[in-house]
């Protein structure tokens, strides 16, 4: 009896074990998240080898592993068109070649992202395999650091690339020969390069197809060529997002209630002309995308118009082109008329009344009998003169109204003393202003009628604001020197001032920008990888200071570098 026990216990044991052996893996359920990548734990060839002579490479990794994505990762360098068969087994893959490898080249296989654990989906971090087939290996390095432009921050998972050298280079079609990716810190390293003139150049490879997108993917890049004969190291690069694409006009046509010039990224910029007919006035805007450029019915076109348009984009590069001027009937609804005013309700101003308003319509007529500043309903001034002045396409009017705060507490005490019931104003009215445009006070070009606003300004009270003082030592005076919050965003500047404070400022973290403007044009220029130009230098703080009500701060002295 014991013995049937016991034979029983060793069969069930068996069993067991067999039943664990056939089944697949499972992830196992609640628990942290698995965070940490797969390591390499054997590579045959190893980075290194010389004289490499077999077909095959294997890697042993310290857990299961996954690889679907290793034929569209995988890059191998120098590039060629190797064909290769994977097979992948629990925790190792062998990659089989079909033909033998080129004499004395020292390859690099760097596998991106295509090998990653099958829980999570880690991929491995910079999983890099170099050998030679001849007696040496190439071993040149380039190393460096990559920070965003306007924040100076380091950037990780940022693609330093070296391209050979060519005046023929396509960075939208043409992959880097050698590359690594930025680490946390924003450091990257490049190794096993061989000796050549190189194009460095930093992108952000949102798709990791390791081609630049620049309307997407910010990039940066150093303007000369490196001829690469010994290690490089400490190279500085910034990146910052803009689009490098050629300028081009897409089409030009009739579409909805206005005529249509669209191009194919955003333009910063445009002029035209009517060569035809110089006398006929024109009404266009630009759209809210920056793509296109509008231009709305008149009645001087009967038919056609030539148009002769021209378009500059943020690279500066113009295109011109001719065009025809035409509308026809369309049964698509216009879009609504939009006005916003600014400064916003409840801002704060000082002995200034300037008023922005913006339309996404050209504007036709403005009515400044329409316009008035109360204190309430009944206690309404006309201004007795103000200034006005559109922009280009007439979609921003700003409003100059010659006032003070104390002109306006005059005129309302006069009210007040002159009225029998001097009790219909209260008397906290003395330190605000209501801006009010009345119904149809704006009307569009397609005459949409704007609708009434108003606006309550109130006293600006200094003792409730702060001031900060600065001072650059640089050996050049051409800077423009920047106000930015913790957020990075500008919130005033000084042109070619190297001294100075910033007044009137609300509380808050603030930090200072210095953007050297080295050609003398009185603004900052972003480089241009198409045409090799670089972009201004720019410094940032590397502390913000914080600025209290009725403080005055002092920024710590900056001294920049010579250039």
């Amino acid at each position: 009896m014991r013995l049937t026990s016991i034979l029983f216990l060793i069969s069930v044991i068996y069993i067991l074990a067999a039943t664990s052996r056939c089944a697949n893996p499972i992830n196992p359920s609640g628990g942290p998240r698995d965070t940490i990548p797969p390591t390499l734990m054997e590579a045959t060839p190893s980075t290194g080898t010389i004289l490499y002579q077999e077909q095959t490479m294997t890697l042993t990794f310290d857990e299961f592993i996954n690889a679907d994505k290793l034929r569209q990762d995988l890059i191998i360098t120098p590039q060629n068109d190797i064909q290769y068969k994977p097979l992948l087994k629990k925790n190792r893959i062998t990659i089989e070649f079909e033909e033998p490898f080129q004499d004395s080249i020292t390859y690099t296989f760097n596998f991106f992202n295509s090998i990653t654990d099958i829980t999570e989906k880690n991929p491995a971090k910079n999983l890099v395999i170099a050998f030679s087939t001849g007696p040496y290996i190439d071993s040149l390095v380039v190393t460096g650091s990559i920070a965003d432009l306007l924040t100076q921050k380091p950037q990780e998972s940022i693609i330093a690339a070296l391209y050979p050298w060519s005046d023929t280079l396509d960075y939208s079609t043409d992959k880097p020969m050698y590359f690594a990716s930025s680490d946390e810190k924003g450091n990257f390293k490049i190794s096993y390069i061989k000796t050549g003139n190189y194009k460095l150049l930093a992108f952000q490879d949102d798709n990791n197809n390791l081609l630049l997108e620049s309307q997407t993917e910010a990039h940066g890049f150093l303007p000369d060529s490196i001829p690469l004969t010994v290690a490089i190291d400490s190279i500085n690069l910034t990146t910052f997002l803009l689009d490098i694409r050629p300028l081009s006009l897409l089409s030009a046509r009739p579409f909805g209630a206005y005529f249509q010039a669209r191009y194919n990224k955003p333009i910063n910029s445009y002029s035209y002309i009517t060569p035809t007919d110089s006398l006929i006035q024109l009404y266009s805007r630009m759209s809210d995308d920056q793509e296109s450029i509008q231009f709305y019915p008149n009645e001087q076109v009967s038919d056609s118009l030539q148009l002769i348009v021209s378009a500059t984009d943020t690279t500066q590069t113009t295109v011109i082109d001719t065009m025809y001027l035409r509308y026809t009937k369309s049964t698509l609804r216009s879009e609504d008329f939009l006005v916003n005013l600014q400064p916003g309700n409840e801002a704060s101003i000082q002995d200034q009344l300037t008023i922005n308003i913006t339309a996404n319509k050209p504007i036709k007529t403005f009515r400044q009998d329409l316009l008035l500043l109360q204190a309430d309903t009944v206690l309404q001034l006309t201004p007795d003169s103000i200034t006005t002045a559109f922009n280009f396409d007439r979609t921003s009017l700003d409003i100059e109204i010659p006032w003070t705060w104390q002109s306006w507490k005059d005129s309302l005490e006069t009210i007040l003393y002159t009225e029998e019931d001097s009790t219909q104003i209260n008397p906290s009215f003395l330190q605000q202003v209501q801006f009010l445009l009345d119904t149809g006070a704006i009307v569009s070009i397609t005459n949409d009628s704007s609708i009434a606003f108003v606006r309550t300004y109130r006293e600006f009270v200094p003792t409730e604001t702060g001031i900060l003082s600065y001072q650059v030592n640089a050996p050049n005076p051409n800077a423009i020197v920047e106000l930015i919050d913790d957020k990075y965003e500008t919130i005033a500047t000084k042109i070619h001032q190297l001294q100075g404070a910033f007044t009137n400022v609300p509380p808050g973290k603030y930090g200072i920008r210095i953007l050297l403007d080295t050609n003398q044009n009185q603004k900052w220029d972003v480089g241009n990888l198409n045409i090799d130009q670089p972009t201004e230098p720019i410094f940032v703080m590397d502390e913000f200071t914080e600025l209290r009500a009725n403080w005055e701060v002092e920024f710590p002295p900056i001294t920049l570098p010579n250039m």
